[in-house]
């Protein structure tokens, strides 16, 4: 790669998108190839701020692979700015990291401050994580911004909602166990016990009637 890029005129390359709407920078964040992020970030200063065609950076890309190096350096200096940054679906990499269960980075975004955005299904991190089934995600979201339990999404479902109806029995036990946890009414006016029997999760309904 140091060989490509030995000559100046090589360096718009790095942020050049492909035919599916992608440049090698966000390919490398994908792929955990650290060297490579470091060598394009040198050569041109922009790789890690430009988008995909949906609206993806590679610090999205790092974060949805579980890539905790590549978003602790694509982090540095002043883009910590850019932590709370939408790309496709309007989606934050918190909300990244939460879809495929990355706790360690989780743990890091919101310790560098990761804000609770929603995406267009009005849906948060801590929605996404209990769907997911990320107990280590739900207990770090919760620790650091408990005012986002029991926020609807666009269904009017809880994070408590989600959970049951994937069956995420220590997530529903972690969620009933928090004190400012309550028991909403989502669009199709069910509570949990309702979303519950019209899963048929029984281990679920055991989990509740525990609490």
């Amino acid at each position: 790669m140091k060989l490509l890029l030995q000559k100046r005129e090589a360096y718009p390359l790095v942020t050049e998108k492909d035919i599916t709407g992608f440049t090698p920078v966000y390919y490398a964040a994908k792929y955990g190839h650290f060297r490579n992020i470091l060598l394009f970030m040198e050569r041109n200063k922009a790789a890690t701020s430009v988008t995909s065609d949906a609206l993806d950076t590679a610090f999205h890309g790092s974060a949805r692979y579980g890539w905790k190096e590549i978003v602790e350096v694509v982090l540095t200096g002043r883009k910590i700015r850019s932590i709370n940054l939408k790309g496709n679906q309007g989606k934050t990499s918190l909300q990244f990291a939460c879809a495929e269960g990355h706790d360690k980075v989780v743990e890091l975004l919101i310790k560098l401050g990761a804000c609770v955005e929603k995406d267009h299904n009005d849906r948060t991190a801590l929605h996404i994580a209990a769907m997911r089934g990320s107990k280590r995600c739900v207990q770090c979201i919760l620790q650091n911004h408990p005012q986002c339990i029991n926020l609807f999404d666009k269904n009017q479902n809880t994070a408590l909602h989600l959970t049951v109806i994937h069956g995420h029995t220590d997530i529903v036990s972690c969620l009933l166990s928090h004190s400012e946890q309550q028991i909403l009414m989502n669009k199709k006016n069910h509570n949990v016990l309702d979303s519950t029997i019209n899963a048929e999760r029984k281990n679920v309904a055991r989990a509740i009637a525990s609490h």
